[in-house]
C-alpha cells in the first residue's frame, strides 16, 4: 500500500479525497424466523470449508479493511493524509443491521438456487474447484453441500440477504 498512498499523494489535488469501498461477506437478514442457522451455514462455507481458499486481499476485504495500511503509518509517512482528515464508516457489522431494519446497500430475497449461483462465482469457490475438479458438479460440490444444508432449513423458499459495508475516505491535505 505503501506504493499506492504515494501515487495517490502525486495524482489528487489538495482536498482532494480517496474514497475505498467494500462490501463483506453475505448475511442472511435477521428477520428471517431461521437466520441463525442459515447464517451458521454460510460462515461454515466461508470460514471454514472456503478458508484455506482465501487471499491476503480477501481477507482485507472481509474485515472491513481494518488492517489495511493507512498513509500515516506506511513506510515513510504520507504527511499529506494525516488521521485527523479520515473518516471510517462501517454499516451492518457482521451482520448485525446498523439501522435496525435493513441492510445499508439493500438485501435480495433469493432462493436456494440463486444463492448457488452467486456463491459459484466466488474466487475462493473457484479456488476450491480448481482443488477438487472431482467433486465439481456433484452433490459433495461445497456450495452444493451449504446449499442442501439451508435449503433444509428453507426449503424451496426465498430468504433475504445483505453485506457489511465499510466505506474509508482519505481527505488530502490543503
Amino acid at each position: 500500500m505503501g506504493a499506492f498512498w504515494a501515487q495517490a499523494d502525486r495524482a489528487l489535488r489538495a482536498g482532494g479525497t480517496v474514497a475505498l469501498w467494500t462490501q463483506a461477506s453475505l448475511y442472511c437478514h435477521p428477520a428471517h424466523p431461521s437466520a441463525p442457522l442459515i447464517q451458521a451455514h454460510l460462515f461454515d462455507l466461508e470460514r471454514s470449508v472456503l478458508a484455506p481458499y482465501s487471499l491476503p486481499a480477501l481477507e482485507l476485504s472481509r474485515n472491513y479493511y481494518d488492517a489495511l495500511q493507512l498513509p500515516w503509518s506506511s513506510r515513510p509517512p504520507i504527511a499529506s493524509f494525516p488521521a485527523s482528515l479520515f473518516v471510517r464508516k462501517t454499516w451492518d457489522r457482521d451482520g448485525v443491521l446498523s439501522d435496525g431494519q435493513d441492510f445499508f446497500g439493500g438485501s435480495e430475497e433469493i432462493s436456494v438456487d440463486d444463492l448457488e449461483r452467486q456463491l459459484g462465482t466466488a474466487s475462493m469457490v473457484t479456488r476450491w474447484r480448481a482443488a477438487h475438479p472431482e467433486l465439481v458438479g456433484t452433490e459433495k460440490d461445497c456450495v452444493k453441500e451449504c446449499g442442501g444444508r439451508i435449503r433444509e432449513v428453507v426449503g424451496e423458499g426465498k430468504f433475504r440477504v445483505g453485506g457489511g459495508t465499510a466505506l474509508l475516505l482519505f481527505r488530502k491535505r490543503v
